[in-house]
């Protein structure tokens, strides 16, 4: 049937005018997809380690903002509070080291170049501005107060989780205060009567304790120890808490230790992540109930991970990032991380052309990153599409300090060093 276009002056504009703008969207559509297509990571590549150009050109671009520019909260979107700009400038540093390190394991004659990265990210960790929002949460620094009760967990989690990827590359540096974290954690905990511990005051968030349960995890391995009491407490209490249809855990609990608010696809593939470095056979189990629930299908082969179970509509937040069709980019790129390390390929690549898809890889001067994502969101895709089990094969063998043979807590000591004033 033939469509001839209406004889009214006006209507015959107003006609072009559609048609235009309609072949301007189908070209834009075409475009994108091909663009999809071409500059989207390959799963296979990536899971028989033959996507190392790609790799390390993002980890080129990381370096660049992160170690030679030395990002600052001030450096992140402007209209975050403050102390989610705090939050994403730590987490970015905190990935960073996580993708640095699983490049370590995966291509090991990186792995001198590597402790040297870490390190410098490590010292920016340590900036007070890096440690502000902690800080004026709690009133009190969290390094300076270790003797303390208080939990501070949304700093120190993600400070002793990159010393102990540092460890594991070899480097002794900063034993002593990996040590003294380590051990204030474990007292911490040990005192709880919830398992858990506070990120700010009276809020406790389930991702956040993966985050310190992960790096005490890590810490026990490299002592050669089994997993600490403290954190079998831990997984034995939020196997209480799962949810009874979805099997995942909350995303936060009340003072009391109760359930506050329900499993999220940002806080679960977050727990998946750091689970695989704890438990991975539960990692594995965890990473199954998410595709269960939680994984969704959408066009063009390209599939993504909801903020709220099936037939639940939420909102969006910080931490799910903007929810479109019901799919978090924030859970939707740990996501990967968990198709990655579980070898799942048909996920993994339909999870790459949605990130693909999202964040538009652009190349310049031998770097790649995504053109429409924050440096926390660069930083959180390459750990992702780089994660991989860390083992001890980095490590020079010394002799035992005497809390190493039980990892018992012991009373921490203020630090003098190395902290700026």
């Amino acid at each position: 049937m033939k469509v001839t276009s209406p004889q009214h002056p006006i209507l015959r504009i107003f006609w072009k005018a559609c048609r235009t703008f309609s072949l301007f969207l189908f070209s834009l559509a075409i475009f994108k997809l091909s663009w999809v297509l071409w500059a989207s990571t390959d799963a296979k590549a990536l899971l028989r380690k033959q996507a190392r150009k790609d790799l390390f050109s993002r980890k080129k671009y990381l370096h660049q903002r992160l170690i030679q520019n030395q990002l600052t909260p001030a450096d992140l979107p402007s209209f975050l509070p403050p102390r989610f700009r705090g939050e994403w400038a730590l987490v970015a540093h905190s990935m960073t080291v996580a993708a640095i390190t699983n490049l370590a394991f995966l291509y090991p004659d990186t792995q001198p170049t590597a402790q040297k990265e870490v390190s410098l990210l490590i010292k920016r960790m340590f900036h007070p501005n890096i440690r502000a929002f902690d800080t004026r949460a709690w009133r009190e620094d969290p390094l300076r107060s270790l003797q303390s009760q208080h939990g501070h967990i949304g700093y120190l989690g993600h400070l002793n989780w990159a010393l102990a990827a540092h460890h594991l590359l070899g480097s002794k540096e900063h034993s002593k205060l990996f040590e003294q974290i380590s051990q204030a954690l474990l007292r911490r905990l040990k005192n709880t009567t919830t398992s858990h511990l506070e990120t700010y005051p009276r809020e406790t968030y389930i991702p956040d304790n993966s985050v310190i349960m992960a790096s005490l995890a890590l810490y026990a391995r490299i002592h050669k120890q089994p997993l600490p009491t403290e954190v079998q407490r831990w997984l034995r209490t939020l196997n209480k808490l799962r949810h009874p249809k979805l099997k995942l855990f909350p995303f936060s609990l009340n003072v009391q230790g109760k359930v506050s608010q329900g499993p999220r696809g940002s806080g679960a593939t977050w727990d998946a992540f750091f689970l695989c470095f704890i438990d991975p056979a539960l990692a594995k189990a965890h990473y199954q109930h998410i595709k269960s629930y939680f994984f969704d299908q959408l066009w063009w082969g390209i599939a993504g991970i909801r903020e709220w179970p099936r037939g639940i509509q939420g909102y969006g937040d910080v931490d799910s990032g903007p929810v479109l069709f019901g799919l978090s980019p924030s859970a939707t790129g740990f996501a990967i991380g968990s198709a990655h390390f579980h070898k799942d390929q048909k996920v993994l690549q339909k999870l790459l052309r949605t990130a693909e898809m999202a964040g538009f890889t652009f190349q310049w001067g031998g770097q790649r990153y995504y053109l429409t994502a924050p440096i926390v969101g660069d930083a959180i895709l390459l750990a992702m599409q780089s994660h991989t089990p860390w083992d001890r094969r980095f490590l020079h063998e010394t002799k035992a300090s005497p809390t190493d043979s039980s990892l018992s807590p012991t009373t921490s000591r203020p630090i003098s060093s190395p902290l700026q004033p």
